[in-house]
C-alpha cells in the first residue's frame, strides 16, 4: 500500500492505492472478464488466459474506488466488495484516504471531505467499496512462483 507520506510524495497523488493478492475463480466468456476471490469477495478483472487456482495480483487505485455506506443496487459497476472501515486519513489532495478491510485485503479509496461526512464515515463503519471494471484493465498481474532454486519461474 502506498499510505507512507514519503511514498506518496515519490509516486504522486494518483497512484495512491493498494495491491491485493487473489486467486483466479475461471473466466466468465459472457462478460469477458476473469473472476478472482480477494478477501471474502470477487472481483471482475479484464485478464484472460489464466488458470483457475493462479495467484494474482490486482492493484487498485484510491482514485478508482467509491464507497457506499449501504449495498449498491442496479449498477453498472461490476465490483463491490463488502467491508469494514478501518481508519481515516487526510489526503494530499484535500480529501480522505478511506482504509477498508475486505476480509483480510486492505484496500484505500479517495473521497472527499464532504463525502467522509455527509456518510458518517469513522472506524468500524460498514462500507461497500465499488470498481469498475474498466478501472482495472491492465492493473492485474500473475504473480510468479518461486522455484526451488530460490528464483522466480517466468
Amino acid at each position: 500500500m502506498s499510505l507512507d507520506p514519503h511514498l506518496r510524495s515519490l509516486i504522486g497523488p494518483d497512484q495512491v492505492g493498494a495491491i491485493i493478492d487473489g486467486v483466479v475463480l475461471g473466466f466468465d466468456s459472457a462478460s469477458g472478464l476473469t473472476k478472482v476471490r480477494v478477501g471474502h469477495g470477487e472481483l471482475h478483472v479484464q485478464a484472460r488466459n489464466l488458470a483457475v487456482g493462479t495467484p494474482l495480483r490486482v492493484q487498485l487505485l484510491a482514485r478508482d474506488i467509491i464507497v457506499s455506506t449501504q449495498i449498491p443496487e442496479r449498477l453498472s459497476v461490476r465490483n463491490c466488495l463488502a467491508g469494514l472501515v478501518t481508519s481515516i486519513q487526510d489526503d494530499d489532495l484535500g480529501g480522505d484516504l478511506v482504509t477498508i478491510d475486505i476480509g483480510g485485503a486492505v484496500i484505500v479509496a479517495r473521497i472527499t471531505k464532504a463525502a467522509t461526512r455527509e456518510l458518517s464515515l469513522t472506524p468500524q463503519t460498514n462500507a461497500w467499496a465499488l470498481i469498475k471494471s474498466v478501472s482495472l484493465r491492465g492493473h492485474s498481474f500473475a504473480v510468479p512462483t518461486i522455484t526451488s532454486a530460490g528464483s522466480p519461474d517466468a
